[in-house]
């Protein structure tokens, strides 16, 4: 019988370290001429938030204004402040503002949609 160590590759070890959030983390750090670990390290000592959570965030905060002051449609909106889909900006968005987009508009509008009876 064959020895499992030498036919199962070994795990890589977990170094602890976080890394931005996707691709665009990556983008970014290299486009700051850092690399993934040391961008984050300074977007954490300036913000005190992980790269991809000061990216969620600027995206949410984009797309609040644009609730606000736009009739953009939803899905539209989405891709626009950098989400793949209208389902995954609607989960972010939930979990982070407490409402649905669709919800966060009529709330923050001034306006009322009125039902048809």
């Amino acid at each position: 019988m064959a020895d499992v160590a030498a036919v199962t590759p070994a795990r890589p070890r977990p170094t602890g370290r976080r890394r931005p959030a996707g691709a665009q983390g990556v983008t970014l750090a290299a486009r700051a001429g850092l690399s993934p670990f040391r961008f984050d390290q300074r977007v954490r000592a300036l913000f005190g938030l992980s790269a991809g959570q000061y990216l969620s965030r600027l995206r949410i905060g984009r797309a609040c204004d644009r609730l606000r002051h736009t009739e953009t449609p939803l899905s539209e909106l989405a891709l626009e402040c950098g989400y793949a889909d209208q389902a995954a900006f609607t989960r972010q968005f939930h979990k982070s503002v407490g409402l649905t987009p669709g919800a966060y508009r009529l709330a923050t509008s001034g306006r009322r949609k009125s039902v048809a009876v």
